[in-house]
């Protein structure tokens, strides 16, 4: 009964006990896990709110946050005019480059 429904059995007992392997077992070292991210944050996991909820606070312990995101606002958009200035500027300088050469030009004529 056993040898019918094992055929790989019966060729594995063909062979003598010497010639039989044993397999090698290879030992994992266990690697410490990393703690989960919300897991070192700790209590700061309550902060991850919507960003109006704290401009909107009229908590005195949010006016730092407040003013800090509205300085950086303030900041973008000072960023933004300088390099939007800075570019109609050096289109202003190649417009003027190219008139001074235009000028040049009719200078050298007379």
């Amino acid at each position: 009964l056993l040898w019918s429904y094992r055929p790989w059995c019966r060729w594995l007992c063909r062979f003598p006990s010497w010639l039989h392997v044993p397999v090698p077992t290879t030992t994992v070292s266990s690697v410490p896990k990393d703690k989960n991210i919300h897991a070192k944050l700790g209590r700061l996991n309550s902060l991850q709110r919507n960003i109006n909820a704290y401009m909107n606070s009229k908590s005195k312990k949010f006016a730092g946050i407040q003013a800090f995101v509205t300085q950086s606002a303030t900041d973008k958009n000072a960023q933004a005019a300088a390099a939007a200035a800075a570019a109609t500027a050096a289109a202003a300088q190649a417009q003027l480059d190219a008139l001074n050469a235009q000028l040049n030009a009719l200078a050298s004529l007379s």
